[in-house]
This record gives C-alpha cells, structure tokens and sequence, in this order.
C-alpha cells in the first residue's frame, strides 16, 4: 500500500534500468488502455459499489465492538488468573479480548478449566487481538479480493494451531485435550465481526494436533522465491502508478507553432491504399528527437509511449473491402514516419538555460470509414 506513494528519483527511459523500464511501461500503456475503456459513469458506479462494501464491512466491524463493550458494561467483572474476567450470563465458549476474558456458564471442572485458561494466555501473551483488528482494517479496505478473505481465514486457524500447540507442550494429552475442545468449542480468536463465531473447525484443529511439523530448506527456498516474485510486482506497480516527472525546463516545440505543425502533417499523410484494401486501423506512436539545433532525428515507429507526449492527429481513410478489420502493419507505420520527416525546424527543449535533446512522440490515429 505504501509503495506507490513512494517518489522514485533518476529512473527514466535511458537510465540505469532499461529492461525494467520497457516493463514498466508496457504496463502503464496497458493501464490506460483499460482506464480510457471505462467511462466516468462506469467509474463512479464502481466507486459506489466499493464504498458499499467497505461501509458494510465497517458497520459488521463497529457492530462488534459495540458489542464487546455493551457485554463489558453490563456484566459483572473481577480480577482472576491474570485476566479481567468478564461472566456473562449464557453458555458461550471462553475467548478474549486483550487482557478482558469473556466467560460463560459451564460444566467443568478445575482441571478442564485450567487447560482453557492456558489457551487463551496464549491468544493474549500472543498479542492476537492486535492481529484480529488489523485482519479487520484489511479486510474493510479490501473487501473485493477473495484473497484477504483467505489470508485471513488463515491466519485465524493459526492462531488456534499455535494455541493448541502450546497447549500440548504443557503436558495436557491430545486424547484429553480433543475431549475439552469438543465439550467447550472454545479457543476461539475473537472475531469483531461475529464475535461468538468460531471460524475454525474442531476438525482441522484435531487434524492439525497429529501433524508433526518439520522445516525443510526447501520451504525456505519457496517462501525467498515468493517473496523476491512480490516485490518484483509491487515495484512494477509503484513505478507504472506514476507519470515520469519532466526532465525540462521548457520541452521542444515547433517553430510555426502548433496548429502549423499539424497543418503540415495533415498535408503530408496520406492514408496508405494498400493498407485500405487490407482494411488496417490503430494507432502509431511516431517518436523522434529533436537535437540540440532543433533538427528532427531518430524517428521511429513505435507500439509505447516514450518521452514527451503531443496531442492525437487522426487520419481517416475509406473502406476499399469487406474483410476483418485488421491492426497496423508497416504500411501505416511508414506513412507516419514519412510524414514527421518533413516537418522542418523545431525549437530545442532547454534545461538551465541551454539546449538539450528532447524525445517527443506523436500519436497518429489512422481510422477507416465508410465514403458517403
């Protein structure tokens, strides 16, 4: 979440990353090609959906809370076994909330209930409140991932497989134990949203209490390859978040002006007949460098946006056939270079007061139509 926000300073086209750079933006053109796909309707009905998803899941969250303190208010409290023992009057399984123990009415005895206690020390000594609200806070702000729903699912159920764990190292026998957990169905990590809902199941608890755990150097193998895979795209993500901050003082411009410049490319382009017969449309992103003179070089067609960004110019030919409508070819990206070649002079982009290289791109839009 904090990535993004993060400046990235001196990275650029012909910085020190070239290969990540062409990744990145490869992805930034991606990005806004599904974000000028969706129109601002689609996106404010996008945006009210999320925030009625967030504001439900808020509401489940405040919900419990309230909750939590309305049984706190109006129940009798007293200091036992370390806790702020809460006693509510209901047969509720033992869970707690920080250093507040929340019990009910039950049958059991000193033994059953000292094995219960030692579970939830664990839960508080563990600090799984802290993680039970931060669990919340995700998954209000990112209610729409299935994966925050699994992650924290999961890490609900390993807060109870630590617990038993802990549990058993104690001396209680599993045998014994198993026979506590079903007649209680306590351990619970305490939900904010449905705070007397056990989300793990006695079963896997069970399960888990006969597996033995072992650390292999592979699965550290797997959790480094994870991790390095993650932040790989994570810095992907911040980078193409952005837009590449202006290395100009004042970026190169066309020596008659703009509106003469696209005057002249619209006398000089010419839409290709072999690429009408062929049926081709799309755009050509037509970049090019304008020296240190003003002089116009290294012109290229290219499928990304690089450098300083002109305004659309659209060509708009005829239909010559009924075929499929195809994409550009070469065709067009030739008819677009040749068109830049003769633009003439331009007046050189300046940094600190001097004149330096500037690299402009020139989106060329070549449409068909039919002739009326």
């Amino acid at each position: 979440m904090a990535v993004p926000f993060i400046e990235f300073n001196n990275v650029s086209s012909a910085g020190r990353f070239p290969g990540v750079y062409s990744v990145v933006a490869r992805t930034a053109n991606f990005q806004e090609t599904v974000s000028s796909t969706l129109s601002a309707g689609t996106i404010d009905i996008v945006f009210m959906l999320y925030g009625l998803g967030v504001g439900v899941c808020l509401f489940r969250c405040v919900f419990g809370l309230a909750t939590l303190l309305r049984l706190f208010i109006q129940s009798s409290k007293r200091r036992r076994w370390g806790f702020t023992v809460v006693s509510l009057d209901r047969h509720v399984s033992p869970f707690t909330f920080f250093n507040v123990l929340f019990t009910g009415k039950d049958d059991m005895d000193n033994a059953e209930r000292e094995t219960m206690l030692l579970h939830e020390w664990v839960h508080r000594d563990q600090y799984h409140s802290i993680d039970n609200i931060f669990l919340e806070a995700v998954t209000i702000m990112f209610w729409f991932n299935p994966v925050v729903w699994l992650f924290r699912r999961d890490i609900k159920a390993e807060h109870e497989y630590y617990a038993d764990a802990c549990v058993l190292k104690n001396g209680v026998s599993p045998e014994d134990y198993q026979h506590i957990l079903f007649k209680a169905r306590t351990g619970i990590a305490i939900d904010l949203g449905n705070y007397l809902s056990n989300k793990t199941s006695l079963i896997n608890r069970f399960t888990m209490m006969t597996k033995t755990r072992t650390n292999h150097k592979s699965s550290y193998w797997s959790v480094s390859l994870y991790a390095a895979l993650m932040s790989v795209i994570v810095l992907l993500g911040a980078f193409s978040a952005r837009q590449e901050e202006p290395q100009f003082d004042k970026v190169a411009t066309y020596e008659q002006g703009e509106a003469a410049m696209y005057q002249t490319l619209t006398a000089r382009i010419k839409y290709p007949t072999i690429a009408r017969r062929e049926n081709r449309s799309g755009v050509v992103q037509v970049s090019f460098t304008v020296n240190e003179k003003g002089t116009v070089e290294n012109i290229k067609a290219e499928t990304q946006k690089d450098g300083y960004l002109l305004k659309e110019m659209v060509v708009v030919g005829y239909y010559q056939t009924s075929e499929k409508a195809k994409g550009i070819d070469d065709a067009l990206k030739g008819a677009a270079v040749d068109a830049v070649e003769g633009l003439g002079k331009f007046t050189p982009a300046e940094k600190d007061g001097k004149p330096v290289r500037c690299v402009l791109t020139l989106p060329i839009k070549f449409t068909l139509g039919e002739k009326i």
